[in-house]
This record gives structure tokens, C-alpha cells and sequence, in this order.
């Protein structure tokens, strides 16, 4: 009887130091996914905590933002600035959709835009999405004057569709 008293508390014990052990975040955080939270808001935007910025000569920001328009409509912005005018500012934009079987990111849209001659380039658009996922947007920033070319990246949080 006394050996079936310790089998069964030594269970018991080892239930309770593995149940412990198995919360390796509080209750509530999102799931981070490749640097990008997964949350259920309307929109993300990467100037905050995860601009792009080089303290280059030319390049001096960038950044990117997803907004729901609705379930099925997504509006992706990204931005390049130039600290003075340059020969080319680039922006290239991409949406990406997270895979929860995989948990990895895929991307289902990308384009970008140059600009020459100017401090700016911006790129909006209205992108059909599939309901259920969860996506983010993640940005190129490229500025080139005077044969120096400079370039970072910026991403989002990954917002819930549905």
C-alpha cells in the first residue's frame, strides 16, 4: 500500500512541475511569428518599433503599414524618405499571409515603386485577401545619390482578417 501511495504522489509531483513548466508566455500575449505579432486589430504599421532607419548620408526612413478596410479588403502602404533630393527612392511593398499549419509567412502580393530626382516615394493599394488569415506587410527602402546606394527593411505586425 505504501508503494502505491508513493508511485501515485511521485505522478502527482511530476504532473505538477511539468504543468509549470509549459507557459512560456502569459496568458493573453500574442504569438510572435518571424519578429511579427499576431493580433486581432484593425491595423499595424512598422514606423513605430520596427522602422527602417540607417542614419545614412542619404537614407533617413522608411516604413510600411497594413490597414482592414474590411473581411476580405486589406490597404498596404509603404514609404521611402530621403534626407535631400536623390536620383532614385525606391519602395518595394509585400504582403505576406501566415501559414498556421507551417507557422511560417508566405508571400500573396508584392510591387514597389521609383521615384528619381525627389526625397519621397510612397506606394498605396487596395489588396484582395483571403478571410481567416492572418497577414502583414514588410517594405524595401532603397535611396541612391550620386552612385552611393543605401537600403534597409521594415515589417508589420500580422493582422487577423475575419
Amino acid at each position: 500500500m505504501k508503494k502505491i501511495i508513493r508511485v501515485f504522489l511521485s505522478m502527482v509531483l511530476c504532473m505538477c512541475i511539468l504543468g509549470m513548466n509549459c507557459y512560456a508566455a502569459k496568458i493573453g500575449d500574442p504569438l510572435i511569428v518571424d519578429g511579427s505579432r499576431l493580433l486581432r486589430t484593425n491595423y499595424a504599421q512598422s514606423w513605430d518599433d520596427n522602422a527602417a532607419s540607417t542614419n545614412g548620408i542619404n537614407l533617413s526612413t522608411g516604413g510600411c503599414s497594413i490597414s482592414k478596410v474590411n473581411s476580405y479588403v486589406a490597404t498596404v502602404h509603404g514609404y521611402t524618405d530621403s534626407y535631400h533630393i536623390a536620383d532614385t527612392v525606391y519602395v518595394g511593398v509585400y504582403m505576406d499571409r501566415y501559414n498556421p499549419d507551417d507557422g511560417s509567412w508566405s508571400t500573396v502580393f508584392q510591387d514597389s515603386y521609383t521615384a528619381n530626382n525627389t526625397v519621397h516615394a510612397g506606394y498605396t493599394k487596395d489588396v484582395f485577401v483571403k478571410k481567416g488569415y492572418y497577414y502583414r506587410v514588410r517594405a524595401a527602402h532603397i535611396v541612391e545619390k550620386d552612385g552611393l546606394r543605401e537600403g534597409n527593411t521594415s515589417y508589420t505586425d500580422g493582422i487577423l482578417f475575419d
